[in-house]
């Protein structure tokens, strides 16, 4: 290799080690930003302070029965109002249910959360992609989701 080649190498390399340490930078300083904000870069039930999981059960196919659990862990002293909806394309196309989680009787962030459990059914109409999504009405950040995909009926 001559001297010239590797001059040319070298500053190819280190140019590369810029632009890569610049993009690296520019990556963890946006990961920095969106990390305290809100976002959700997951795509699933993810539980919340109150909300542990949400379940769906049933098969999924349109017009047949659908069954929501909803699971929380409750530690405020209050009763805290709940509203699950079928939403698509960012739409709520249908109320699954309301619901109510009573109030923890010892009611403070120390005390140990009481489980429980709100059941809701219904029926999809129209096969596709939708979320189910079960929010407190007092705190629209406070939701959790799962994904429905409900197949066409089948002809018998």
């Amino acid at each position: 290799m001559s001297e010239d080649t590797a001059v040319k190498s070298r500053g190819r390399r280190g140019g590369t080690g810029i632009r890569l340490g610049a993009l690296l930078a520019l990556w963890a300083g946006l990961a920095a930003t969106f990390c305290g904000c809100g976002i959700d870069f997951g795509g699933g039930s993810e539980g919340t302070e109150l909300f542990a999981d949400l379940t769906i059960e049933g098969e999924q196919v349109e017009g047949k029965e659908i069954t929501v659990q909803l699971d929380y862990t409750q530690v405020y002293p209050v009763d805290v109002d709940v509203r699950c909806w079928l939403e698509q394309e960012g739409q709520r196309v249908k109320v699954i249910g309301d619901g109510t989680i009573p109030l923890h009787p010892e009611g403070e962030p120390e005390a140990t959360p009481t489980p429980g459990t709100l059941t809701f059914q219904f029926t999809a109409q129209g096969a596709g992609k939708y979320w189910v999504v079960c929010r407190t009405p007092a705190d629209e950040n406070n939701a959790i989701g799962e994904r429905l995909e409900l197949a066409p009926e089948t002809g018998s």
